[in-house]
């Protein structure tokens, strides 16, 4: 409110004329203790003027006395929800208003309406708060804002949720693989736990225990790989398994085992057999190379072209593993380990 004042000269006395001024109401308005109005929020300047009956007693002004109205406290940002681990340090954060010093009591709650306790921990009488992050789980969280001055309601906050979830374990760990060059075998995980967006990163090592380098190629940032077979040898593999949110530590898989072996190749090839009717000589091959089981079929031809069938595509990357060519002896036909296309 304005207060003008001047002055004037009349005489030997200065009249002080203030404008602006205007006679109070309420309790007190006509005693010595008055109750200023706090019906609405702002800044009222009070003074009183005192008489005395009696003839000759002049009027005195006491000083001014100024009334600030605060609104009633008012929680205007309400607590974030938290999403962690377990060992996370995410926090929730109230901001009010209010009038004196503001006090501040976080409460927690199983679920979320009934049972309120005082929390305890980091920041649990501040305006900032760290949930427990110890167990996992599910809890309510609220809290209760205060002001020492007169007339100050209390306000609740809104709940916040904090989730805590269990630390990343890996629950199936990756296969070995055993195959031939060109296979497209895969080695996958699963996991439980984390918080967040769950990243993987596949690693390889010659010996599975030093070297350790992130693999590329087919799913080496997804939970399933397909390990490289361009090259015969042994490499081991292993992921590691990532939860963005607070608190969540990495997790390592088990080592896997990609043996990649060589296309089969017959290295001893049938030999010829000459006897008499009733003879049991034998033809023997020798291979190397393969993956799992090797299975042998014999096959037999009037004419060794003849009567055989095309070549066998459904071993090692699609090559041939049967096929027909003559031999320079005697024009007598053998099985060979390459496809002659003149004989298909």
């Amino acid at each position: 409110m304005e207060v003008q004042e001047r002055s004037a000269i009349s005489g030997n006395q200065v009249l002080t004329v203030s404008t602006g001024w205007a006679n109070a109401t309420g309790i007190g308005a006509t005693t010595n203790t008055y109750t200023p109005s706090s019906a609405v929020a702002g800044t009222t300047y009070y003074r009183v003027l005192v008489n005395a009956a009696n003839n000759g007693c002049d009027q005195t002004v006491s000083n001014n006395g100024i009334a600030v109205i605060n609104p009633d406290l008012v929680v205007t940002t309400q607590p974030s929800n938290v999403n962690e681990c377990i060992g996370g340090t995410n926090t929730m954060t109230v901001v009010s208003g209010g009038s004196g010093a503001i006090s501040y009591q976080w409460q927690s709650s199983a679920d979320g309406s009934t049972g309120w306790a005082n929390a305890t921990g980091l920041g649990a009488t501040t305006n900032t708060y760290t949930p427990s992050s110890a167990v996992a789980g599910t809890t309510y969280y609220r809290v209760l804002v205060n002001a020492a001055n007169n007339g100050c309601d209390q306000a609740v906050s809104n709940n916040g949720i904090a989730v805590i979830n269990p630390d990343l374990v890996v629950t199936t760990q990756p296969t070995n693989v055993s195959e031939c060059i060109g296979g497209t075998n895969t080695m996958t995980v699963a996991i439980t736990g984390g918080s967040g967006v769950v990243s993987y990163q596949w690693q390889s090592s010659a010996d599975g225990s030093t070297g350790w380098a992130n693999a590329t190629g087919l799913g080496a940032t997804t939970n399933t790989y397909t390990p490289s077979s361009a090259t015969a040898g042994t490499t081991y593999y292993r992921v590691l398994v990532n939860a963005a949110n607070n608190g969540c530590d990495q997790a390592v898989s088990n080592n896997g085992i990609a043996i990649i072996n060589p296309d089969l190749v017959v290295t001893t090839q049938p030999s010829d057999v000459n006897e008499c009717i009733g003879g049991t000589n034998t033809m023997t091959v020798a291979i190397t190379g393969g993956s799992g089981a090797i299975s042998y079929q014999w096959q037999s031809s009037a004419d060794g072209s003849t009567g055989l069938g095309k070549c066998n595509r459904n071993w090692c990357n699609n090559k041939y593993i049967h096929t027909i060519k003559c031999s320079s002896r005697n024009n007598i036909l053998q099985s060979v380990s390459e496809c002659s296309q003149q004989w298909m």
